[in-house]
């Protein structure tokens, strides 16, 4: 399979890498690179491929394009959108820095040309979040917490990782309905606005409230899930290397000296390659998570947390679909609303303008308001017949990955992840 780089960072060099030492995949093209002579040292592959243009990909030059949203978050908008309409296959690093917006204007061109178009958000596929979401499942917890440690905590930084954990908490408890968010005095928005203090209190549809946390005391991109229940404290230790289940159960109380303490490690993962599994299956045509509206319901969340800030409050997440149809009956009812407000006026207007007419003796004016209900009816049947067009243009075909990540959100953590988990 013909493989693209568009744009260079970390996880998209580490992706193709993976990729090509998979040996299903060939390199021949990579544009848009930060340092190409630096990114050449990592992935010697890049000298042999072809640059330039990268309007060339969208031509059908690659089956496959990896897309870095390293920088310049627009361009690469712009760029998704010519590829999904050219019908392209794209996977997406940092995906969630593109905004819910983005996100869910590129799901509808996807659902409509059915180009794959897949997040790279691989967390969700470690066996040690496949093991926590069967505690969650299971019930019994009475407090859930997620910290998350950094280099810098700015407010764009804290908030595209918070999408990011927003995806494993949708994997292990549904979708989020509610958040409320705290700890940040409350200024203008500003991506460098300082969100040390923050923490965020996620309730899902499973009925369970998540507090995710900035934590001054972890390493930069290291994390820690805790479950606590009356009998025992799970502690998921995310951190560079190994990951590891610390677990303290006692009849009485968790926290405790006595408490029995036992230490489940994961041998050493390889994310990216993990990542292939889910990949290669939704180029397949099946509906495998991590999907695109996964990535755009996370960045929707995410960025609920400035409204909750700004209006100290709790936000209500309604997680609706979006579609062509949907967008057309919502502008359709407010331009209904709207006529009928404009007709409302014209009565009275006409009504005034025809009575000041007579009264002036100008009985051609007069005569000219007269008309004015013809003139309504003639937009009021306009705009019936402009509701015909959902009849009359075909609705793209909806693919069963948008129906599959409902139920999924609906029924809780899907254990088909564990598979592509442990590969």
């Amino acid at each position: 399979m013909k493989l693209a780089l568009l744009g260079s960072d970390d996880e998209a060099m580490a992706l193709v890498r993976a990729a090509l030492d998979s040996g299903r995949y060939e390199l021949v093209w990579a544009g848009e690179l930060a340092d190409r002579a630096n990114a050449a040292q990592h992935l010697p592959e890049i000298d042999a491929a072809a640059s330039g243009d990268w309007e060339s990909i969208a031509g059908g030059l690659a089956d496959l394009v990896v897309v870095a949203v390293d920088g310049d978050a627009p361009r690469r908008a712009d760029q998704l959108r010519a590829l999904v309409q050219a019908g392209v296959a794209a996977c997406v690093t940092n995906c969630v820095a593109l905004g819910p917006i983005v996100g869910y204007e590129l799901d509808m061109n996807r659902v409509e040309t059915e180009a794959p178009l897949v997040p790279y958000l691989p967390t969700r596929l470690h066996p040690a979040i496949a093991r926590i979401s069967r505690l969650v499942a299971d019930g019994g917890t009475s407090q859930i917490t997620f910290e998350r440690g950094f280099a810098t905590t700015q407010a764009k930084a804290v908030t595209e990782a918070l999408a990011r954990d927003v995806d494993v908490v949708r994997a292990m408890a549904g979708d989020v309905t509610r958040l409320s968010a705290a700890g940040v005095p409350q200024a203008a928005a500003a991506p460098d606005r300082d969100f040390s203090g923050l923490n965020v209190y996620l309730t899902t549809v499973l009925g369970k409230t998540i507090r995710w946390s900035v934590d001054r005391q972890l390493p930069a991109g290291q994390g820690r899930i805790t479950i606590e229940s009356p009998s025992s404290r799970v502690s998921l230790s995310m951190t560079d290397s190994v990951w590891f289940v610390t677990t303290r159960h006692s009849p009485t109380a968790p926290n405790e000296a006595s408490a029995e303490l036992s230490e489940e490690p994961f041998p050493a993962w390889n994310a990216p390659q993990a990542m292939l599994v889910p990949l290669e299956a939704q180029l397949a045509g099946k509906p495998v998570a991590p999907t695109w509206l996964d990535a755009a319901r996370a960045a929707d969340v995410a960025d609920m947390v400035e409204v909750s800030l700004r209006r100290s409050r709790t936000i209500d997440i309604y997680n609706e679909s979006y579609n062509e149809q949907g967008t057309f009956k919502g502008l359709m009812g407010m331009a209904g609303c709207g006529l009928l407000l404009v007709a409302l006026f014209t009565l009275f207007a006409a009504a005034l303008g025809e009575k000041t007419a007579r009264f002036l003796e100008l009985e051609a004016l007069a005569a000219v308001f007269g008309y004015w209900p013809y003139a309504l009816l003639v937009v009021l049947v306009a705009f019936l017949l402009l509701q015909l067009l959902r009849y009359i243009v075909p609705p793209p075909r909806e693919k069963r990955g948008e129906q599959s990540s409902g139920k999924q959100s609906e029924g809780g953590p899907d254990d088909s992840e564990a598979p592509y988990a442990s590969s």
